[in-house]
């Protein structure tokens, strides 16, 4: 009663302070033109602030745009003094009295310091970060990039944005769902092919946006379910004109034994207007820079290769359309729609070794040696549709669809040591598949505002899923088994398998919001989800003739259908202010789970779980430039199709996965907390993020082994709760305006979760081996720092920096293994920008690990370098690269599980040199070169 009590008064206290600032006195903005006095330029990116007494302290905050044009809101009415800074021009101040709720100071001329500009050359030192409640601006003049440079080569350098090889990019620990150019997506949901295919030169501002809801968007009210998002906007001088790139290269690798070819090339072509946007995009290369994501291809491949970021070396191509246009030019009718092909073709050599925890004084050693290709091609397309009938009445459709083939091959040899007994296995394998999947999608949403009172809204979502892959394959193997170390026998198999899934799932979402005054709300939505998949595979074996045998392999066929019904009530009330937004709430949600075995009616089940759940949401804003949020959310999740499917995959011999069609869904409880500050007088960020997991039936796996060293894998529910938990704090600090500044990342985790290990070698079923499985916990922990030393100014930018990351795990079953290694580096670039047109850049990193096994983890020395030049009338440039000068680069890595680790090695593109031409067309050649800031020194006059 005492918690209830407490709870209850901080509520109180909470919203009585919301209907205290709702109280408050009007607020009043400044507007802005600044222009240079002798060019008659726009000032951008200049900061603009107003105080009481033109000081930085206790003042209001904005900055110009591209355009020179700049806003200061939320002032207090009164008397001030406005004021403009930017280096290389002489402080602009003005008094004025805010009277009327907008004061345009209209165009105001700013003088250059002409003594500071030939003291130092400093005007790529500003602001180059700016904070606006849920969007992170970054000017991208203010940081250094070549004429070759791609989007991703940008987003590395802004401070808490991270682009893995994939182009996969990360803000403060948060995944980038998505790339929008002015607010209109760009190939819907796939990031890496914005971040790899269009030029960072024609950049302007790039927007890290938590992006709400289409449903909050309507409505006003944030139901909290928000994504992380990058709007791009391009130059000014871009706009309303057709504008491009096309570029081409040839290399060869240096030390190789192939000695091949390396190739590269790549275009973009677009027009963007205020209404219309299109662009096409080309790419192909052999230098494993694959240029967009996944396809979701492989949907009936279980091989143990297939899929994922094995490294190796790649060769692909694409090409594709995305157009955004407002239907006969009316803005509440917009479409979006775009189209893609993408093929690849990877070659991975890959040598592992594996060390797995028997028990407390037993472990196994397993060493591997792989060759795999995958090819694999596709076509894919989207479309949004958004129609707004009137100010109370909208229409959302976004379908999809998706086609991929691939094929895969590999083949292996293995062998297996035992702590106690000695030689357990040794063997080859060979594996293959060839298939087809395709797969469509879409979402419905209708949106009603409902009377004259704002905040009545009612919203239908639907959605819907199907898909289907069909696949053939082969699996072979043959191992040697021994016993005390001496031959026992050889076991084969030779199978040809067919594989069909057919998926469905369609759900819909009723939501009705209420509100209740003084800025209350209610929100009261059902969901219902359905999925069901029907899955097939046949299995046979292949005679000594070579044939294939009619009768079916009842071990590793069968005929499972799998359905799934989940319920989702939930009734919140918020509280939202100007400087905050309350929002608590609680749902119910119960789920049936229907699985049937036609090969084995026996296994069939049907079972109903109801999970309950509180969430809970706080935003606060300090100011514009700090906030704090903190949440929690709870929600189930399903097992997968092959976790339930109930038939072996022994598409790898020393590794065999079952299915259980015994499997509940797991529920999820998960805490989240983030608060960021920004220093507008030094545009400085400090940024702190957290959170908490606790899984109720978590989804782990229960393993054992058999005599002949085979390790077999059933997924089952933890009896125990799988506990979870980060922090990470990020920060980016600039030394004044002298150019240097310097970010830091600081990570760490900590996950606790149970596994199963069994003892009897005789078992080959998850019955057989029930009772005499051993649980224990498995807890890892990780620890990682980056530290990243910048400086720039227009000639040249400067990077250096070291990262170190620690991982360690703890096992309850073997206590006597501590698997803790160290990645280390170090590294250092220069991107400099010479006279005549020229640009340099070289960069280095070394990398040393600690605690691998022999063989693995040797120390590397990449080293890179390159030299371009502009000609033309700055239309083209020419570019020589060397990459990896040393050829020292490696591709390995460790993998830390709940009962055992393994370290890895693959091939990788090794050293090679790239001969390349870029010709840029339209506006695109004008934005280049020849400028005197960010782009470079004064180009020598022609002669």
């Amino acid at each position: 009663m005492t918690r209830i009590r407490i709870l209850l008064a901080f509520l109180l206290a909470v919203l009585s302070a919301g209907s205290l600032s709702a109280q408050k006195k009007g607020e009043f903005s400044i507007k802005v033109q600044l222009t240079d006095s002798v060019s008659r330029e726009p000032v951008s990116f200049a900061t603009i602030y107003v105080s009481k007494d033109g000081s930085t302290e206790n003042a209001y905050y904005s900055m110009t745009d591209g355009d020179g044009k700049g806003v200061v809101t939320g002032i207090p009415a009164g008397k001030y003094v406005f004021v403009a800074d930017l280096m290389g021009y002489y402080r602009f101040t003005r008094n004025v009295e805010l009277k009327q709720s907008v004061t345009d100071l209209g165009e105001m001329l700013m003088n250059k310091d002409v003594t500071m500009l030939d003291e130092v050359v400093v005007s790529a030192v500003g602001n180059q970060v700016v904070v606006k409640k849920d969007t992170v601006e970054y000017t991208a003049a203010l940081f250094k990039t070549t004429d070759n440079d791609m989007l991703e080569d940008l987003l590395k350098k802004l401070p808490g944005v991270e682009v893995d090889s994939d182009g996969g990019i990360t803000y403060q620990g948060e995944t980038i769902n998505k790339i929008m150019i002015d607010g209109k997506e760009f190939f819907l949901d796939d990031p890496s092919l914005a971040s790899k295919n269009i030029p960072a030169k024609i950049i302007n501002k790039i927007k890290v946006v938590d992006k709400k809801s289409d449903q909050a968007e309507f409505t006003g009210i944030d139901d909290g379910e928000e994504e992380k998002v990058i709007d791009l906007s391009v130059k000014p001088g871009l706009l309303e004109s057709w504008f491009g790139n096309v570029a081409a290269g040839g290399g060869h690798d240096l030390q190789t034994e192939e000695h091949a070819a390396r190739f590269q090339a790549s275009g973009m072509v677009g027009r963007f207007t205020e209404d219309n946007q299109v662009s096409i995009i080309l790419n192909s290369n052999n230098t494993n820079n694959r240029g967009f994501g996944d396809m979701g291809m492989g949907g009936g491949m279980r091989g143990r290769g297939f899929g994922g970021n094995r490294g190796g070396i790649m060769t692909t191509w694409m090409g594709g359309v995305n157009a955004n246009m407002n239907i006969g030019g009316d803005r509440d009718r917009e479409l979006g729609a775009n189209y893609l092909y993408n093929g690849m073709v990877r070659d991975v050599e890959e040598r592992s070794s594996r060390t797995t925890f028997l028990n407390d004084s037993i472990s196994q050693h397993t060493a591997n040696n792989e060759t795999s290709r995958f090819f694999s091609d596709g076509h894919r397309g989207g479309a949004v549709f958004d129609y707004k009938f009137n100010d109370r009445t909208s229409l959302l459709f976004r379908p999809s669809f998706n086609y991929s083939r691939s094929v895969y091959d590999e083949s292996s040899e293995y062998s297996t040591e035992n702590s106690r007994t000695g030689k357990v296995n040794d063997g080859i394998s060979k594996a293959s598949s060839d298939g087809v999947s395709w797969r469509t999608n879409g979402r419905l949403l209708y949106r009603q505002r409902i009377g004259q009172k704002a905040g009545r809204t009612i919203s239908l979502n639907v959605d819907y899923s199907i898909s289907n892959s069909d696949y053939t394959g082969i699996n072979y193997s043959e191992t040697n088994t021994y016993a005390d170390g001496l031959p026992s026998g050889t076991e084969r198999v030779n199978q040809n398998y067919e594989q069909r899934e057919d998926s469905y799932s369609a759900s819909a979402d009723l939501t009705y919001t209420e509100p209740l005054g003084k800025n209350f709300f209610l929100l009261g939505s059902y969901r219902f989800n359905w999925s069901n998949s029907q899955t097939e595979k046949d299995t046979r074996d292949i005679l000594e003739d070579g044939t294939v045998s009619d009768e079916l392999d009842s071990v590793y066929s069968s005929r499972m259908e799998n359905t799934f019904l989940r319920h989702r009530m939930q009734l919140s009330f918020m509280k939202q202010e100007k400087k905050y937004n309350l929002q608590l709430g609680v749902n119910a949600q119960p789920s049936t789970t229907i699985t049937r075995d036609d090969f084995n009616p026996g296994r069939n089940v049907n079972y109903t779980v109801w999970n309950f759940a509180p969430s809970a949401r706080f935003d606060y804003n300090f100011d514009k430039n700090e906030f704090m949020r903190i949440n929690y959310n709870g929600s189930t999740s399903q097992p997968s199709v092959n976790q339930l499917m109930p038939v072996p995959d022994n598409s790898d011999p020393l590794y065999v996965s079952v299915g259980n069609m015994s499997l509940k869904p797991e529920f999820s409880n998960r805490f989240r907390m983030h608060y960021n500050y920004t220093d507008m007088e030094s545009f400085s960020t400090y940024s702190v993020m957290g959170g908490f997991n606790f899984t109720k039936d978590d989804i782990i796996n229960a393993s054992w082994y058999n005599s002949t060293g085979t390790q077999y894998t059933v997924p089952v529910n933890s009896d125990r709760p799988t506990l979870g938990g980060n922090v990470m704090l990020m920060t980016n600090s600039q030394f004044g305006k002298s150019g240097f500044s310097l970010m830091t990342f600081t990570r760490g985790s900590v996950t606790s979760s149970l596994s199963y290990t069994g003892d009897n070698p005789e078992a080959e079923t998850f019955e057989e081996i029930q009772d005499y499985l051993i649980g224990g916990r498995t807890t890892s922990m990780s620890l990682s720092e980056n530290l990243t030393l910048v400086y720039r100014n227009d000639y040249i930018e400067t990077r250096l920096g070291a990262s170190a990351s620690y991982r360690k795990a703890w096992y309850e079953i073997a206590s006597q293994a501590r698997a803790d290694t160290w990645d280390n580096s170090v590294f250092a670039e220069v991107n400099a920008t010479l006279p005549w047109g020229m640009e340099f850049r070289t960069d280095a990193r070394y990398n040393y690990y600690i605690g691998y096994e022999a063989g693995f983890g040797e120390p590397e020395l990449t080293w890179n370098a390159e030299i371009s030049q502009l000609f033309l009338k700055d239309k083209m440039t020419l570019r020589f690269k060397v990459y990896d000068i040393l050829n020292q680069a490696k591709n390995n890595y460790r993998t830390t599980t709940d009962n055992y680790v393994e370290d890895t090695y693959n091939n990788t593109l090794g050293q090679y040199f790239m001969i390349s031409l870029v010709y840029r067309f339209g506006n695109f050649d004008k934005m280049m070169g020849g400028r005197r800031g960010p782009g470079g020194p004064p180009r020598p006059p022609r002669r």
